[in-house]
């Protein structure tokens, strides 16, 4: 993550129980690094997406989360629960989303789930159990803008969270090499 470029208002991530990350990203660039309680204006600034990292939040920091963006009560219910069934809800303009994970621990297979929460200007993302990270979502997005719609708008998140709930990331050099593949970002000019 660059979390030390200049063009970051707070260097330090804000963090505190269960938050991971709390960013705020403008054309695919993170702009600022904020407190929950910071992200209602930032979600409504044209252009800004506020994307929220959460691991096991307790319910206090979900109904903070849920003043700011007026999320259901339901939506919060869920997510407060682990062991929910994978859906896709809609409440008014908004998604709640709930994607089974799994997990490689030595010689067996843990599950847990992950929770999201998507709509205009933001999407938060909820872990409970078995999930890996979601850090190097935000460093993919984040080392290119241009070729990851992913931090530029909160329709993509989800489909860039998704895919590394079910894809274990090998290294760059070996997905490169075995593949082919590359983002557009790496390839020469």
């Amino acid at each position: 993550m660059n979390l030390g470029s200049p063009n970051v208002a707070s260097a330090a991530p804000v963090q505190s129980d269960g938050v991971i990350a709390a960013g705020v990203y403008v054309e695919g660039r993170r702009v600022a690094n904020i407190a929950i309680d910071e992200a209602a204006s930032w979600r409504n600034k044209p252009d800004h997406v506020v994307w929220i990292g959460l691991h096991e939040p307790d319910m206090a920091l979900l109904s903070r989360l849920q003043r700011q963006f007026q999320l259901h009560d339901l939506a919060i219910e869920d997510a407060d629960h682990a062991h929910q069934r994978p859906k896709i809800e809609q409440y008014g303009d908004a998604l709640f989303i709930v994607a089974r994970t799994a997990q490689l621990e030595g010689e067996s297979i843990a599950f847990g789930e992950t929770h999201l929460f998507v709509g205009e200007g933001y999407i938060v993302s909820v872990r409970h159990g078995a999930s890996t990270s979601y850090a190097p979502v935000r460093e993919r997005c984040e080392s290119c803008p241009r070729a990851s719609p992913a931090a530029r708008t909160t329709s993509s998140m989800p489909s860039s969270i998704s895919s590394s709930t079910t894809t274990r990331r090998c290294s760059r050099r070996s997905r490169t090499r075995s593949r082919g593949w590359r983002p557009r970002c790496w390839r020469a000019r």
